[in-house]
């Protein structure tokens, strides 16, 4: 595969990302400075010999650039929290739930009051937050049960550990308490309707570091899988 790294302007972050405004997928309460550094990560459509590359396939992919590109943003001793919203049915939400209550899984986390916003048709919205280490992050990631490439929106947070309970409490986006919390962040790292692609926010990292980084992860994957990887930077 060929991954595409593009800069964006981080106030074209969250309408590219295409979710609307949702009381739990939508844009968090929070703006985010403009010295900051959006990125956006994506799978290319053809293959290194032009081959058209199917769309679940690029889905599948972009679920492998999850924890790739989580590792190459987060600095020692940050913890890692997961915001996942959407429908509470099975197949979606509720999938991730059963995997958080697991006897297995270690990590803090909790779950949002769920709510229908709309007419009776409409799906049982809810947010789970979730606490995780970097070994268990393909748990989730990799999961085909989880709809990532449906209704589930996934965010993940890099913070110090003070921060994890706060940002577990914090149920809907619009919540003022954002504006507490994503100050002291590293990074942000969300995908796109449709896991199209990887959205990523960091006041840190420019586009020369970031690339590295994350093509430094990509080729490493790619020895012990024998799975090609190149990463090229652009600006959209």
């Amino acid at each position: 595969m060929i991954v595409r790294i593009n800069e964006l302007d981080v106030a074209r972050a969250e309408i590219a990302a295409d979710w609307g405004a949702c009381p739990r997928r939508g844009p968090l309460r929070y703006d985010w400075p403009r010295s900051a550094h959006a990125y956006e990560v994506l799978v290319l459509d053809r293959d290194e010999q032009n081959r058209v590359l199917p769309a679940t396939f690029r889905q599948n992919q972009v679920r492998h650039l999850i924890p790739e590109t989580i590792a190459a943003l987060r600095e020692e001793g940050e913890e890692i929290v997961l915001r996942l919203d959407g429908a509470l049915t099975p197949g979606e939400l509720l999938h991730a739930l059963s995997v958080v209550t697991a006897a297995n899984w270690g990590g803090r986390f909790a779950l949002s009051d769920a709510a229908r916003y709309g007419s009776g048709s409409e799906p049982v919205m809810a947010s789970l937050r979730v606490q995780t280490v970097m070994a268990a992050l393909p748990t989730l990631c990799l999961d085909p049960e989880l709809a990532l490439d449906r209704s589930v929106r996934m965010r993940a947070f890099g913070v110090p550990d003070r921060l994890v309970t706060s940002i577990l409490a914090i149920g809907a986006a619009d919540d003022d308490r954002w504006n507490d919390v994503l100050p002291q962040a590293g990074f942000m790292v969300g995908t796109s309707r449709g896991l199209r692609s990887l959205f990523v926010v960091t006041p840190r990292l420019d586009s020369t570091t970031f690339k590295t980084r994350l093509t430094h992860r990509l080729l490493a994957s790619a020895r012990n899988t024998s799975v090609g990887a190149v990463a090229v930077a652009g600006r959209a």
